[in-house]
């Protein structure tokens, strides 16, 4: 019987030959274990575990393509890309990034 996939992991990393230990992200997919390297070192783990969340974060939302289910779409993914999307539009990016702040603050999960 097979293990479980427990999902992505953030993990130290050396190599033979290696000289520093690196931050990877490591996740099976189809039952072949993939790495993604941080590019960090093991010496700033506040910074690994930032690049991971925004990791997955990243791959959800690679995930839902197409219109998909209303109750699938969080809401600071439609702010986000919304600003994404008018930036060039608006008179003052600056003023879009200041009035999108808050209400990301509060959708984020």
């Amino acid at each position: 019987m097979s293990r479980p996939n427990l999902g992505p992991k953030l993990i130290p990393l050396r190599k033979k030959g290696w000289t520093r230990t690196i931050f990877y992200i490591t996740w099976t997919e189809g039952s072949r274990t993939k790495l993604d390297s941080t590019g960090i070192d093991t010496t700033d783990p506040d910074s690994a575990q930032t690049y991971f969340r925004e990791w997955l974060q990243d791959r959800a939302r690679k995930r839902r393509k197409g219109p998909g289910e209303p109750d699938q779409v969080w809401v600071a993914d439609l702010i986000q890309d919304y600003v994404a999307e008018h930036s060039g539009e608006v008179a003052s990016f600056e003023t879009l990034t200041i009035a999108a702040r808050p209400l990301l603050y509060f959708f984020s999960v």
